[in-house]
């Protein structure tokens, strides 16, 4: 992905639900003057804040890159060691993972030391 050398806006968030109308709101803000569906990448943001909120149970951090062919949206946590585990949606979840397979151009997970990072990548250009 082509991304301009800063690291995008960036935002702290409490791990309650209730921050994920002000999660979307700040993503979708940060893309506004880029191509990207706002209704994916709120989709996709939500989904992924809402595994930070329930599984990793910390404050976590937004940050949003605007490149010139693509869009990439991080959601960093204190729990490196919380892995992503991809099951069959049920009435309790696990749609989450297989929306980001369908919506994404790409995403991952990078575990680091003291944080792990869940990213997905949109096309700026469908």
């Amino acid at each position: 992905m082509s991304l301009a050398a800063s690291a995008g806006p960036e935002r702290k968030f409490p791990a309650r639900p209730d921050s994920l109308t002000d999660v979307r709101e700040f993503v979708v803000s940060a893309v506004s003057d880029s191509e990207v569906d706002p209704r994916d990448v709120a989709i996709l943001t939500s989904e992924v804040a809402t595994n930070a909120i329930r599984h990793a149970n910390t404050d976590f951090r937004v940050r949003v890159q605007v490149g010139e062919d693509a869009v990439r949206v991080e959601v960093i946590n204190d729990a490196p060691e919380l892995l992503l585990i991809k099951k069959d949606p049920s009435d309790e979840g696990g749609r989450g993972l297989h929306l980001l397979d369908d919506l994404a151009r790409d995403w991952g997970v990078e575990a680091r030391d003291r944080d792990k990072v869940v990213w997905f990548e949109l096309d700026r250009h469908r």
